[in-house]
Order: structure tokens, then C-alpha cells, then sequence
């Protein structure tokens, strides 16, 4: 007992929210860490059910995220490039497979 396992199942994303009718799982990492392949996996599950899934390290991050949602829903504009994955200096990498 205590350890983060204990109390979630392996591979779920830290946040899993609604947001303006968008569902999004997101995962924290402190800067310098990467997300598992198990952890890939289920955020690419989380995208191609028509979600989107965000590895993150700051704040600004998720408010990047949630800005294009805004945006999306204010245009009607379709959803796209739902995954956003971010390295340590906030720019944004290419989406991976869970393979890696």
C-alpha cells in the first residue's frame, strides 16, 4: 500500500477532464522525464477515440491546449492534431508511437 499503483491502473493519464464537450487526458512529467510506452499507448487510445492527450510540464502547456479547444469551438472547426506532446522547452515534438 502507498505506492501510485495501488490506487490506479498503470498507463492512465494524472488528469483526465472534459473541457467545452472535448474529453482530454493529460500526463505531468517534471522536466527531463518521458512518458512509458504504456502511458504512450493509452494517450494515443485517448486520440483515436476522438479526444486529445497532452504530455506536459508546465502550466502554460495546458493552457496552450486549451486555448486551440477554445479556438475550435468558436469557429466550429473540425478537430485535428489532437496530440500534443511537449519536450522541456515547451516546443512541440512530432506525435510517437507507443512503440518507443
Amino acid at each position: 500500500m502507498g505506492d501510485a499503483e495501488s490506487f490506479q491502473e498503470v498507463g492512465i493519464p494524472d488528469l483526465l477532464f472534459c473541457y467545452r464537450g472535448r474529453f482530454v487526458g493529460a500526463e505531468a512529467k517534471m522536466p527531463g522525464n518521458h512518458p512509458t510506452a504504456k502511458q504512450l499507448a493509452v494517450l494515443n487510445e485517448i486520440v483515436e477515440a476522438g479526444g486529445y492527450a497532452l504530455v506536459f510540464t508546465t502550466v502554460e502547456q495546458v493552457s496552450r491546449l486549451l486555448s486551440k479547444i477554445d479556438q475550435e469551438v468558436a469557429g466550429g472547426k473540425a478537430r485535428s492534431d489532437r496530440f500534443h506532446r511537449y519536450d522541456d522547452t515547451g516546443h512541440r515534438n512530432p506525435r510517437r508511437s507507443a512503440r518507443e
